[in-house]
């Protein structure tokens, strides 16, 4: 049942999940490489319910507006936002339990026109079987793109005019990325890494 995950954290502070079988057995931590055990009990009990008020103000107008709009329409489903160098987050729960956290930035494209960008990271690639089997599931992402940072880490992306966007619209984009990023995820690491 999914209820019965046993949550922990690797020493980096990356926070992990995994089934009750998975108990004793070691992993890897996608974000630092370090190898981390499962603990055999639940941990601590989960945290108080969070206040669903805007962190802070953040780097563009409509940032501020799509910010208010996933407060609302992922509340049942959030367990952490913010707004980091002026760029909301949000951390939502999939229908497996799994965390996937999506930033919205904007930027300009090519043309200089405004861009939002919503992107997950889904973990550091540290050995070549993951680099491929990322290629792998590379197929049928749509508008969505896979790129890897200089430190390895995997991060799934979307680029949308946001002269065009509407706050419906920027809500499924993050729930068809943190999707995307849970099932690429899965695949990789077999593990909830957030």
């Amino acid at each position: 049942m999914a209820n019965e995950l046993i949550r922990f954290s690797c020493p980096c502070g990356k926070r992990l999940a995994a089934p009750p079988k998975r108990a004793g057995q070691t992993t890897s931590c996608p974000k630092c490489g370090s190898p981390v055990t499962v603990p055999a009990d639940a941990g601590p009990p989960p945290e108080p319910p969070m206040s669903l008020e805007p962190a802070g103000p953040c780097s563009h107008p409509r940032l501020d507006e799509f910010y208010r709009v996933l407060l609302s329409r992922f509340a049942q489903r959030m367990d952490k936002h913010g707004v980091e160098q002026g760029n909301p987050t949000v951390r939502i729960l999939l229908p497996l339990y799994r965390r996937q956290e999506v930033r919205l930035s904007v930027g300009r494209d090519r043309r200089g026109r405004d861009v939002l960008a919503v992107r997950s990271e889904i973990g550091t690639l540290s050995i070549l079987e993951e680099a491929l089997a990322a290629l792998k599931v590379n197929r049928g992402l749509g508008k969505a793109r896979l790129y890897l940072d200089d430190g390895n880490v995997l991060s799934i992306e979307s680029l949308h005019r946001l002269a065009e966007l509407d706050a419906d619209e920027v809500a499924g984009a993050v729930e068809e990325i943190a999707a995307r990023a849970d099932e690429i995820e899965a695949k990789l690491f077999g593990v909830d890494v957030r």
